[in-house]
């Protein structure tokens, strides 16, 4: 089984979280300027851009290669945010839940960026369109977890 969280455990994370997806983010972000520049060589040389004579082969396979390393970071600082417990359920969007334990069962404490703490949750099921205010659980704790 997922490990559980209290909301308190889960909102322990928050700023560790919210500081790594302001990172992500930014190297979303450059990520795509990178990609736009190799995309924009492609169109320009089309295949001739693979010949090692080409003038812009050296700095395509630069681009290339720094398009690679921040896939690497962001990969790493997800891997880093999923080994608290936590699921990264979106990382465009920042979307990050903690399972939570209910009387009713298993739920999901809901985070994204902009939000300081845990303030909505939603079932396994419903995924994020389903988000309902954090201030719901408390008829719905289960005794073990008070």
């Amino acid at each position: 089984m997922e490990k559980t969280f209290t909301i308190q455990e889960a909102n322990s994370l928050v700023p560790k979280i919210a500081g790594m997806f302001d990172e992500i983010t930014e190297l979303n972000k450059r990520m795509e300027e990178v990609s736009t520049d190799i995309e924009s060589l492609l169109s320009i040389w089309g295949d001739e851009l693979f010949d090692k004579e080409n003038s812009d082969n050296s700095y395509y396979e630069a681009k290339i290669k720094e398009r690679n390393c921040m896939a690497k970071e962001i990969h790493g600082k997800i891997h880093k945010i999923q080994e608290t417990g936590a699921m990264v359920k979106d990382v465009k969007k920042g979307l990050v839940d903690f399972y939570f334990i209910t009387s009713r069962g298993l739920v999901f404490l809901c985070w994204k960026p902009g939000e300081s703490e845990i303030l909505f949750w939603h079932s396994i099921e419903n995924g994020y369109p389903g988000r309902r205010p954090v201030s719901e659980l408390q008829q719905m704790v289960s005794p073990q977890v008070k």
